[in-house]
């Protein structure tokens, strides 16, 4: 059997198949962890999502052998994790404003985007950590960050550092995406230590076992998740009606995007 999970901002979601494709079970659980500290701050409880996790996991071992488990969730945002692959942060959310704040006559996240040449928002990984860079704020034993996608799969299988999709490393921010990698130039720009960047990967690496012997593999982004969930065929149109929606169009190379709209990484070398 295989299992897929989605950690969402508001809910998370399981679907247990058999090896035919069949549906064996789902579970639908609120994401109940958000932590409330200042008004812009938008956090939620790393940890806790990832023990609910685990717990929905080890149900659905009663069904029978799992064989491997997908992971999809919310981008964006990121948990700090220590050299044991611990979590020593709360997860700052998409939806984290903190970018927002004033500073040097603009806000945080339009001067990471003038001094880096990248568009960043508010509630992108790379401008949480820059507004943790400058007020002195990233925790002192921080080995890395990663999304809470990557830290559910590390936890479940025990590993101490974390494999980052080139599709979450996009939504993170300072990252080229034409050549699937960080851009270490435009990291250099900010001042934010290279060494703070998690490794990435172009491929749908596995992370690790379980106890069980169920092989764990990276998340993606949940973007490219429902894209590639939805069809088996390239020349399609998927519409995604969520928290955010999309239109997303498959893609064999990187092109230049028409303005307002963009390109990210998706699987198999390919682009939306």
């Amino acid at each position: 059997m295989y299992l897929g999970i989605d950690i969402g901002t508001t809910s998370i979601c399981a679907v247990l198949l058999n090896c035919d494709g069949e549906i064996i079970q789902t579970r639908t659980l609120p994401n109940t962890f958000a932590i409330q500290r200042t008004k812009q701050e938008h956090l939620q409880d790393a940890n806790k999502i990832a023990q609910l996790c685990i717990s929905i996991y080890n149900e659905m071992c009663n069904y029978g052998n799992i064989l491997s488990l997908g992971i999809s969730g919310q981008m964006h945002g990121i948990v700090y994790v220590d050299d044991l692959g611990k979590a020593i942060s709360p997860l700052y959310s998409w939806q984290d404003e903190r970018g927002n704040l004033p500073y040097k006559n603009t806000t945080y996240a339009q001067y990471l985007t003038n001094i880096s040449g990248h568009t960043i928002a508010t509630g992108y990984g790379s401008c949480s950590v820059f507004y943790d860079f400058i007020n002195n704020t990233i925790p002192k034993n921080a080995q890395t960050f990663c999304t809470i996608g990557d830290y559910v799969a590390i936890q479940l299988v025990g590993a101490k550092s974390p494999i980052v999709h080139i599709s979450n490393a996009a939504s993170i921010g300072l990252f080229d995406i034409k050549n699937n990698k960080w851009d270490n130039d435009a990291i250099k720009k900010t001042n934010l230590p290279l060494s703070l960047f998690p490794n990435l990967t172009t491929s749908g690496a596995m992370v690790g076992k379980t106890a069980q012997g169920t092989c764990v593999y990276c998340a993606i982004g949940d973007n490219q998740a429902s894209v590639f969930g939805s069809t088996k065929f390239d020349n399609t149109v998927i519409i995604n009606i969520g928290t955010g929606s999309q239109i997303s169009i498959p893609v064999n190379e990187y092109v230049e995007p028409p303005i307002n709209c963009e390109i990210r990484p998706y699987v198999k070398g390919k682009y939306l």
